[in-house]
């Protein structure tokens, strides 16, 4: 039998207290491979096996074609061989590494931007892939003032690599001047600005200048466990939530229980912004309104005022399974292993048995998949969490979205974002971070 000693365990959690809380933009491999950079770190005698290591029965070779940018895109071919015995498939990984300036913009050395899956490769077969990527997708996130996008002047240096670490190929890509994006990209859909400085908290969080000089601050244990005492003022939950506080004299009681003769089944596919949105919620009344919510887990109910039936939403990450009949679908293999395959195809085939299994169990709603990123080892919901790499998670769970869509399964993205321990979820989940690393990693 096995013995655990909690104090051992306490231990542990104390130390690794500070890394929840002081890394920013530090995560994963990009601490790791910034950190050898800079000469914090001897990487061989640090890390086993880099992000985006990986496992064949037979050997590949990739070659490089030259890089062009075209209309905000850069994009570029890579001819992979299977030089081996046996047939298998190998990743193109794409990562660029931006000019960084001394004490200025935080900026990982290595960060993921691209990458695709071959085919199955006989033995001495080729095939030559197109990788693309939108040059703004290598802007920084710049914090300072209002906040803002920026691709600074410089040499990025764009790569295919076997891992995070090991270069296979490299070539530089040129910005003559700086770009600034304080008005948007082009996939913004406004101007970006600081929204999250609360959530920044009284923290070090570490910066890359001279090398990684504040390791050893922005590592520390904290002083205190407790919540100062700024921020228990503002901190609202049950116990101290007071709805007569949010009360506002001037506003004014929507429109309910109209009879305008419109379903739910007409604004099927209607945009957000349709008027007839504001039609159809006049018809809703102020006990439906309180039903749909009170009783939305796990269902949501019908309201016979706009013709909605009822439906039934079901639990995942791996599977369908009803948390009351405890009828369930076949599992599969978790996000991690998921994620570990780089292969979008197969993540949407995934999506895709579940959108047809959901059917089958007269279910709508996936309550799937998991959003957050591994910000640490010992992260509470890893398991349903598909990666450290913000741009890795996104693919993947958009493939399974839209496999589960195809068959008419609508996905609730849970665990979006920031939730990085399981350790008294029903009494608050408070973690640190900065607007940075919010948007560059776990919005992303």
């Amino acid at each position: 039998m096995l013995s655990i000693n909690w104090a051992d365990v306490e231990g542990v959690l104390k130390t690794i207290a500070p890394y929840l809380i002081g890394f920013g933009i530090y995560v994963g491999y990009k601490f790791y491979e910034t950190a050898a950079a800079e000469g914090l770190i001897d990487y061989n005698s640090t890390v086993l096996y880099p992000f985006g290591h990986g496992l064949s029965y037979t050997t590949f070779t990739q070659e490089m074609g030259p890089i062009s940018e075209r209309d905000g895109s850069i994009t570029f071919d890579v001819t992979v061989t299977n030089t081996g015995s046996a047939a298998g498939k190998d990743v193109v990984e794409v990562y660029y590494n931006p000019p960084y300036t001394n004490g200025g913009i935080e900026k990982a050395s290595a960060n993921l931007v691209a990458f695709d899956k071959t085919d199955l490769l006989q033995p001495g077969d080729s095939q030559t892939l197109t990788l693309s990527f939108k040059t703004e997708d290598m802007a920084s996130y710049d914090m300072s003032g209002n906040g803002r996008y920026v691709l600074e002047a410089g040499d990025y240096i764009i790569s295919i690599n076997r891992d995070s670490h090991n270069v296979i190929d490299s070539q530089p890509c040129t910005v003559a001047a700086e770009v600034d994006y304080s008005t948007g990209r082009s996939t913004d859909l406004a101007a970006p600005s600081n929204q999250f400085g609360f959530a920044a908290g009284d923290v070090t969080y570490l910066s890359r200048a001279d090398g990684f000089a504040n390791y050893a601050q922005a590592t520390a244990a904290p002083a205190t466990l407790t919540l100062a005492p700024e921020y228990k003022a503002a901190f609202i939950n049950n116990s101290n939530y007071d709805p007569a506080a949010h009360n506002d004299p001037n506003d004014v009681m929507p429109t309910t229980g109209a009879k305008n003769g419109l379903e739910l089944a007409q604004l099927r596919g209607a945009d957000y912004d349709d008027p007839r949105w504001e039609t159809l919620l006049d018809q809703v009344t102020v006990s439906q309104m309180n039903e749909l919510i009170a009783m939305g887990g796990y269902q949501t109910v019908a309201i016979d005022s706009i013709g909605k039936v009822r439906t039934n939403d079901c639990d995942g990450p791996a599977a369908i399974n009803n948390n009351f009949t405890r009828v369930g679908s076949v599992g599969f293999p978790c996000a991690v292993v998921i994620a570990c395959t780089w292969n979008e195809d197969m993540a949407h085939a995934f999506g895709d048995s579940i959108g047809k299994m959901a059917n089958e169990m007269n279910v709508s709603g996936w309550y799937a998949p998991a959003m957050n990123i591994h910000r640490n080892a010992l992260s509470g919901r890893n398991f349903e969490y598909y990666s450290e790499d913000g741009f890795l998670s996104g693919k993947m769970a958009a493939a399974a979205v839209i496999g589960a869509k195809e068959h008419g399964v609508y996905s609730y993205m849970k665990h979006f974002a920031l939730n990085d321990t399981e350790d008294k979820r029903n009494d608050m989940i408070g973690i640190w971070t900065n607007e940075q690393a919010m948007r560059e990693i776990y919005l992303k």
